[in-house]
């Protein structure tokens, strides 16, 4: 990010108890911005658990019995009780539901007119009376935000006993839709960063052009 920034006209570099002080505008930026390290540093660990947690399960034995044919021992267990699995998948939701949460609040900081000092609303690159700019994208990602919070909640707790306790906090059925949701997660994931890319070059974007020339540039 630093260096896609560097040399840009429209980043600010100057330290924040550097900038003068004006009557109405924050000298501080807002938490998007500014908590982001405090927001995604969880949201990474979290991840980076799940993964390890994730690899020693698939690289793990989860067969009953387990038999030991060196030492003619048969192993009565329950490795492949799925709850391992279940909550580090939940987690890994959780975790990517946050990151997007992150990247709505700083999509609306640019297209919100009240708050990206000075751009147009909704990045329209003509008459805002007629150029409705990006307010498609804006509530796309309200809707993606929608889905992802839906696709967050946990599954692993509404897990059950059945088979008259043979089958004890376990059940097949549900296990199976864990790894469906987090893929349906994925999938929105992927839909809300395309739509959070309103990206060009920095010597682009600092040309002197026109807004219509803006408009052009952000959609591409």
């Amino acid at each position: 990010m630093l260096s896609i920034l560097e040399g840009s006209k429209l980043a600010i570099t100057t330290l924040d108890m550097h900038l003068p002080d004006k009557c109405g505008v924050l000298k501080e930026d807002r938490y998007s911005v500014r908590s982001s390290p405090q927001w995604l540093g969880p949201a990474v660990e979290t991840l980076n658990e799940a993964c390890r947690r994730i690899t020693i399960e698939l690289n793990s034995a989860n067969d009953n019995p387990l038999i030991d044919h060196r030492t003619d021992t048969v192993l009565h267990n329950a490795n492949f009780q799925g709850e391992t699995m279940s909550i580090a998948m939940d987690q890994t939701r959780q975790a990517l539901g946050i990151c997007g949460k992150l990247q709505f609040a700083l999509f609306e900081e640019v297209v919100n007119d009240k708050l990206n000092f000075g751009l147009p609303p909704n990045l329209s690159g003509c008459d805002i009376n007629v150029d409705f700019g990006f307010k498609d994208c804006d509530i796309a990602m309200a809707s993606y935000m929608s889905e992802l919070d839906h696709f967050v909640n946990p599954m692993s707790n509404h897990i059950l006993s059945a088979e008259c306790h043979n089958r004890h906090n376990e059940n097949v059925q549900l296990y199976t839709k864990i790894p469906q949701y987090s893929l349906l997660l994925w999938t929105t994931w992927h839909r809300f960063l395309a739509k959070k890319d309103p990206t060009v070059h920095t010597e682009q974007r600092d040309r002197k052009c026109s807004r219509g020339d803006i408009y052009t540039n952000l959609e591409h």
